[in-house]
């Protein structure tokens, strides 16, 4: 699981690894910029010629070398350098000195860049103007340059970071103007700004690169920030046992669906039952009985009539509530019972989070087995308006600190927010699950996965990145724009088998 650092952080680390490794400033520049090309290279043919934005810096360290590099390999380059060479930062000036010595004819002054246009199809923008140490708004000359990248139409590729954006997430980061890339190669851990749809529209795609920072020093490096991935969850996921039987992964009760809106509590249920929850049950509308039975003859029937009696719900092993209930005093009546009644884990979705944001009273009812699955509107509803996304965070943590719960924030990264104030940031999903019922699926999925035994956080964890990843298997079988939330579902068996893999090699 990647640490999410601060940039004073990222500087100390860059700091110890010079100390301890050792190695020089310059040679660790160097390292950053070989992993850059090498990606480059991979993506790019030398039929495509890069333009480099160079700053003052070290970032503008960075793209001095990783233009040597692509110009010593053949590809056509040149290098805008924003400021005179005797204000370069030492290392920077460095690499200035390697590139003027070889390939001066590279060198470009911003007040050339009319010399540039028009730029070619081929074209590709390297932005290694400002790095994570930026601590204030850009303006004047840097300004205009991000001002022309931005209006290029080219390809941009930034390093480490979209100039003008701050590493951290803070007011001031989302007040600003940055480079918008088309991918960003950022070195050694995501930055928090990426995670967030204010900031994190501008940086494209992400792509992680390691360039060997202390990993003694991340290791200690305290962090309430993380970036989930793959390998994470295959050693989360719980090999089954040859001797178990469906006693041993729970019993799980999905409460969904209303009139008009039974393919809630199918979707749920669809996925609960494929997430291995040993058993599942569905309270659902009566004259949906048969709809549901037809559809997953392998889900059992829950009547409504023995809901408000908590022997019958001590069976179960986690509750999911709230897909498609609506806001009906009976709905609410439910929400309320089961808040007041129920010692296992609910998960609290959709409509039964709209119930909840309307009686916050019974908020202080919750006990510590609960997670609540918003999109940022009903987040909204839930904590309140923030002003931005950093304040929308703070508002989450303080939400999941005061109440004891677990909060899934719903969209790209989604994140998930314990009780203790750390926050997971999810790296699976794509934009082709912004449709109806993908909330559904989620709540299926966690439920099941509750029942049969993970801890809250586990399953969070978990479930929020099958999910995902499903949605991504599901988007590479129908597109982004075709799939719909049952696609999801039918994409489940493939990522189990995929988290599965290192039980079979």
């Amino acid at each position: 699981m990647l640490k999410i650092l601060s940039a004073t952080q990222i500087r100390e680390a860059d700091a110890c690894t010079i100390e301890n490794e050792p190695i020089s400033s310059v040679e660790l520049m160097e390292r950053a910029a070989q992993k850059c090309y090498d990606w480059l290279k991979q993506k790019f043919s030398t039929q495509f010629e890069f333009l480099v934005f160079c700053g003052k810096g070290n970032n503008g360290g960075d793209g001095l070398a990783i233009a040597r590099m692509l110009r010593e390999n053949n590809y056509q380059v040149k290098v805008v350098l924003l400021a005179p060479p005797n204000e370069l930062s030492v290392d920077c000036r460095k690499n200035y000195d390697l590139m003027a010595a070889r390939y001066s004819a590279t060198l470009l002054e911003f007040t050339e860049i009319s010399k540039l246009n028009p730029l070619k199809k081929n074209t590709i923008i390297l932005d290694a103007i400002f790095g994570t140490g930026l601590t204030k708004a850009i303006e004047g000359t840097n300004l205009a340059v991000i001002e022309w990248i931005n209006t290029s139409r080219a390809n941009v590729v930034s390093i480490d970071i979209p100039s003008g954006m701050f590493a951290d997430l803070n007011e001031a980061s989302t007040q600003t103007l940055c480079v918008r890339a088309d991918y960003t190669l950022t070195f050694q851990f995501p930055k928090l700004a990426f995670l967030f749809p204010q900031s994190g529209a501008a940086v494209g795609q992400m792509i992680v690169l390691d360039i060997g920072l202390d990993a003694s020093f991340i290791e200690k490096a305290p962090s309430s920030y993380f970036y989930t991935e793959q390998i994470d969850c295959e050693q989360l996921l719980r090999k089954r046992s040859a001797f178990s039987h469906k006693g041993n992964y729970g019993h799980a009760l999905i409460v969904a669906g209303a009139e008009g809106k039974v393919g809630a509590a199918v979707l749920s249920t669809h996925a609960c039952l494929r997430c291995g929850a040993g058993l599942v049950s569905a309270l659902i509308p009566v004259e949906a009985k048969n709809v549901l039975q037809a559809s997953l003859p392998e889900a059992m029937l829950f009547s409504g009539e023995d809901f408000d009696k908590p022997t019958a719900l001590s069976k179960f092993s986690s509750i999911g509530i709230g897909p498609g209930i609506g806001l009906c005093d009976q709905a609410a009546k439910r929400v309320k019972y089961l808040i007041q009644n129920y010692a296992a884990t609910i998960v609290f979705d959709a409509d039964a989070i709209t119930i909840l944001a309307e009686n916050k009273t019974w908020l202080g009812f919750l006990s510590k087995h609960t997670v609540f699955t918003p999109h940022l509107k009903e987040l909204e509803r839930l904590v309140g308006k923030a002003d931005n996304d950093f304040h929308r965070l703070e508002l989450a943590k303080s939400f999941a600190i005061k109440y004891s719960t677990h909060l899934i924030i719903k969209g790209k990264y989604s994140c998930i927010v314990c009780p203790d104030g750390k926050c997971y940031f999810n790296s699976t999903g794509n934009a082709g699950m912004a449709k109806g019922g993908s909330g559904d699926v989620l709540t299926g999925i966690l439920t099941s996965l509750l029942a049969q035994g993970y801890s809250i956080k586990e399953a969070c964890i978990l479930g929020v990145y099958i999910h995902g990843k499903a949605g991504d298997i599901a988007a590479s079988l129908f597109s982004e724009t075709a799939m719909i939330a049952g696609d999801i579902i039918g994409s489940l068996p493939e990522t189990f088998k995929l988290l599965s893999r290192k039980d079979t090699q």
